[in-house]
Order: C-alpha cells, then structure tokens, then sequence
C-alpha cells in the first residue's frame, strides 16, 4: 500500500530534448492516481493474501524429528505440533524452557534448538556434570545482523569446563544472494575477533572465509567496479548493461551514454540483485565471485594480499601526532589515544584529460570560477529535490582538483564568467594542476591498548576497530574514534581534551555539526533558505551584532530575527581568528 507507485506520471522535454517525467496534478494541486496502477495493485494485495503459507525452520524442524527428539529453547507461549498426523495447537508454561534444557543435558533428547531469547543465560556445552556429553554439532541457522548477538549464541554451546568444544556450522541455502547477509555478519565478527588476540579467525572461530565472505572488503568493491566496466564493454551472462539497470533498476549510466563517475555501492548492488529470479541472481553473482576470487588471487600472487580486513593503507602513510594516556590499569597496562595523520592522494583532473571532456561534450562551457580563483569547465547535469519541495538544477563543476555536482544558486554565489577555451585557458589548467598538494591530510583517533575494561566508557554508536603501521615503523591495533566523538571520550576518563586549531574547529562544526565554542561564541552549522551556514548563536543585542560585524561577520533575516553568521570564502579563516582573540 506505502510502496506501489499509482501517482499518475507525465513525460515533457527540456530546451535541450532531454526527457523527463512528472507528477500530474489537479487544480488543487493533489496528485491524481492512475486507475489502471491502482487495479493492479489490489489485485497483487488480493494475490499476496492467497498464496499459501509457509512454515518457517522452527515449526519443520519439530514436526520432521517430533517433540520426543527436540528440546525447543524459545520465548514462544504457543506452538502447533504434529500429532498422530495431525497439526494440532499446544500452549507451553513458562517454564518448558527449564525443562527442555534439562531434558538435552541429560540426554533424554537428542536435538536442543535456541532463539536469541533462549540464547541469554543458558549453556548448553557438554559439561563434564552433565550426562549429556556428546559432541555438540551447533549449526548457525539465521545469523542475523548483529555480530555480538551471533558470537553469544555460539558461546552458548563453547564454554569452559567442558569434555570436548563444538563443530560450528554455518547454514546456508543454494541462493547465492544469501551471501548479502552472511557477508555483513562475517566482517563485523572479524572486528569482534580483531579486539581480543588481533587476529581476525579469533571473532568468526573460522566459520567465515574472509577471502569469499566479506562483501565489504577492499577487493569487492573493486571487483564490483570491474564488474560494472565489463557489464558496459560486452555485458555478462547475455545481459547488456541497458537489459541490466533495466531489471535491478541501478542508474548506471550517464547523460551521455558512457558509465556514471558516482556507480552504486556493494550492498546496493547486492540488494538489487536479491530482487531478481533465482536463476538471474545465481548466474550473476557466480560471475561476480569468479571475478572477486580471480582479483584476490592475482593479489597473493604479486605478494600484496592483506590478510587483516582490519588493516589501513594510505598512499602516504600514517604519522602519529601525539598520545594521550586514558587510563592505567593494575600490572602496568595502559589504554592510550593516538591522534594519527593520514596522507592521501588528492584528485587531480590533468589538462589532457580535461581537454578530451571539452571535445567530447560539445555543451560544456569553459570559465573561471572568481570564488575559488579557478578554471573550469561546466555543463548541465540534472535536477534534484530540496527540503522545501522546490525543484533545484544541478550543474556539473569540472576543476583540475576533481569534478563534483554544485547547485546552480551555489554557484551563483561563487561567481563566475565564460570564458575562451584556448591555449590561455589550458595553460593556466596546467599551472593549478601543478599547484595541487601531493597529499592531502586528514586526522583520526585510535584507542589502543587494554580496551575490554574500559569498554562501556567508549562511544557505542561504532565499534570498528583498525590495525595500522606507521610511517615511523609503529603498529598499532585499536579502535577508531572519530574527532566529534573525541569530547565526550575525554570526559568519560576525566581527561582535559586537546585544545582545536580553528581548522579542527571548522571541520568539526561543517562536517561533524557540533557546537564548538570560538573565543566567546559558539558556532553551528545551520540550514536556512536552501542553503547551509556558519552561524554564531546567541547573536542579540544591537551592541553585539555591530561588533560581530566589524569583525567580518555577516547577517541575515530570517522570520523576523536577525542571525550572524561567518562568510565561508577567502576571509573565514580571518574573521574566525578575530573571534578567538575578542
């Protein structure tokens, strides 16, 4: 009913044959629904309500061995069970889960199955008191998403004092598009595995191959852009790249006809393909996984495979800024915050390049952006949806340092005029890409050191945790934590956190959207007439709101209320260094 489209749509062109489609309105300016679409959906509502049902693993797993032979652990109060050949309803008092474990530990029934309810505060390992001590073949039915919840219920049946450990065994159907959620579980159990001995078979118990499972590694999405390349030169399994977007509904393609800069991300790609049939998505995904597994090869044959999916790389290294001490515990250890540079490779746009783009699109316009005091080429690349509803038309920015998608009242603001694409022009191209930085730096934390007890005092909204090696030859393993993060790490350790630089203090206000106080005033990043600001707040009073702007500050009127805010051009950082000292 939330889903299936029935707003009646309409085509209409540009100025420049472009077509595009259109919600279709009445005179008041409701949507008018199609009644064909509308047909059709009732009748798949009405189809849906006839198919037959299925009973799920639970249910099939007990009426295939019976109720004499499984011990069912779970928060159910009702179940159907089968009888002398017939289902029949049966209630269970709250405390058949006490009975049923009692009843597999002392080996009265052979087989035990456990939900995530009947997975807290049990064990059912084969205890050296227990009569039942036959080796536990414990399979892995439904993962879930939850790597913490899966390594729980795995220690269910792993656990000291025990005769003999258990055979882990992951379960999986022939549809190769169940590999989408075994490989979200695999990587975040190798994170799990990577905070207790650094090595990533530890979290997994080697259920999960690395190599095949992890969707989200490296070589994935490398291969995925592979794949993407080949679908667009020759296409793959009888499909032509049009055959395919058309079916998965990926936007793969640009204006143009070539493939698009922005392709989709691996889960995307994996989510589409679930929707396609069985046959489809197994045919295409063994030509993915004969790709991932040939690119993987290929690295441990030139000796560049990495084995830790935990582990950074960056084209420039990592150098170690400073360490703080967070905690000491008894016997010496300690847990320490590492402040770490990385150096990476900026995007660079080369003047043949550029040059190719020029010719190849003939309604690109070359001009210099005054703004940012660059060259570039421009061209009309779509329409978006602000959050006010309005209709905004994208451009694309073409700059030596990388090409990005500007709004067109954006690039209003930066200014800017045609200009000749001639020798000029190149040259002055040529010029900027050689003023380009060969690396660009960006900053992280990682927590290291003794991290289990300490747990709980760090951020819980991520749980990522990284091995890297130095520039100086250090390795570190440990958690990352991201710089919005840092302010409430430190007070949770009763440490005075690091004083920012205004750069830090700008890049945690625009990208982070913290508060961040600046001498005496705070600042946030603030969205008004579809557009974002630096904003300082509690900017009232006349006397105030002069001095702000003697400053360099500017003001606007929003409903009424007049609101400062820092200009975000060649002056910010002037006028932010003016703040700090008033």
């Amino acid at each position: 009913m939330r889903s299936f489209p029935v707003q009646l749509q309409e085509v209409f062109s540009d100025v420049e044959g472009r077509k595009y489609s259109q919600l279709v309105k009445d005179a008041s300016g409701n949507p008018i629904l199609c009644k064909a679409a509308v047909a059709m959906r009732e009748r798949l509502i009405e189809d849906i309500a006839l198919l037959p049902s299925v009973a799920g693993f639970l249910d099939q797993l007990i009426w295939h061995f019976g109720t004499d032979v499984v011990a069912e652990v779970t928060g159910r109060s009702k179940r159907v069970v089968l009888k002398d050949g017939k289902y029949q309803l049966e209630s269970r008092s709250g405390h058949a889960n006490i009975a049923e474990t009692q009843a597999f530990q002392d080996d009265r029934k052979k087989i035990l199955v456990f939900s995530a309810c009947g997975g807290t505060g049990r064990s059912y390992h084969s205890d050296l008191k227990a009569t039942n001590q036959r080796l536990r073949r414990h399979y892995l039915i439904q993962s879930g998403w939850e790597a913490s919840n899966a390594v729980q219920s795995l220690g269910r049946s792993h656990r000291s004092s025990q005769k003999q450990p258990p055979v882990f065994i992951l379960t999986t159907t022939n549809v190769k598009g169940e590999v989408r959620f075994t490989a979200t579980i695999a990587s975040r159990l190798a994170s799990l595995g990577a905070l207790t001995r650094g090595q990533r078979q530890t979290g997994s118990q080697g259920i999960y191959n690395e190599e095949v499972s992890n969707l989200n590694s490296d070589y994935a999405k490398a291969t995925l852009l592979d794949f993407f390349q080949k679908l667009y030169r020759v296409g793959i399994a009888g499909y032509s790249i049009a055959e395919f977007s058309e079916i998965t509904g990926l936007n793969l393609l640009c204006h143009e006809g070539g493939l698009r800069d922005a392709l989709p991300a691996i889960n995307t790609f994996l989510n589409r393909l679930l929707a396609l049939a069985i046959d489809d998505q197994n045919q295409l995904f063994a030509v993915f996984e004969e790709m991932l597994a040939t690119r993987i090869q290929a690295a441990k044959d030139s000796g560049h495979f990495e084995v830790g999916v935990e582990r950074l790389v960056a084209d420039g290294g990592f150098n170690i800024l400073s360490q703080q001490v967070l905690a000491t515990h008894p016997g010496g250890s300690s847990t320490i915050c590492y402040e770490i540079e990385r150096l990476t490779r900026p995007r660079v746009l080369t003047t043949a390049k550029a040059r190719g783009m020029r010719e190849q699109h003939l309604d690109t316009t070359s001009c210099i952006v005054h703004h940012l005091g660059q060259v570039a080429l421009l061209r009309f690349w779509g329409e978006r949806t602000s959050r006010d509803g309005n209709v905004i038309t994208q451009s694309e920015l073409i700059t030596p340092s990388g090409v990005d998608k500007i709004d067109d009242y954006k690039l209003a603001k930066l200014g800017w005029s045609r200009v000749m694409p001639n020798e000029d022009f190149w040259q002055r191209w040529e010029r900027e890409v050689g003023q380009i930085p060969e690396y660009l730096s960006s900053k992280f934390y990682l927590i290291c050191g003794l991290l289990l007890p300490i747990w709980d005092k760090l951020p819980n909204d991520r749980s990522k945790v990284h091995r890297l090696q130095a520039n100086n030859g250090t390795v570190l393993l440990g958690r990352s934590v991201s710089p919005k993060e840092l302010q409430t790490l430190y007070a949770n350790f009763g440490v005075n956190a690091p004083e920012m630089s205004l750069t830090q203090a700008y890049e945690a206000i625009w990208n982070d959207r913290l508060v961040v106080t600046v001498g005496k005033y705070e600042l946030r990043r603030s969205y008004w007439k579809g557009d974002d600001y630096l904003e300082i707040l509690d900017a009232s009073g006349r006397e105030r709101v002069e001095y702000l702007k003697s400053l360099g500050c500017l003001t606007e009127m929003v409903k009424f209320t007049i609101r400062v805010y820092v200009p975000r051009n060649e002056q910010m950082m002037a006028v932010l260094e003016r703040l700090q000292g008033s």
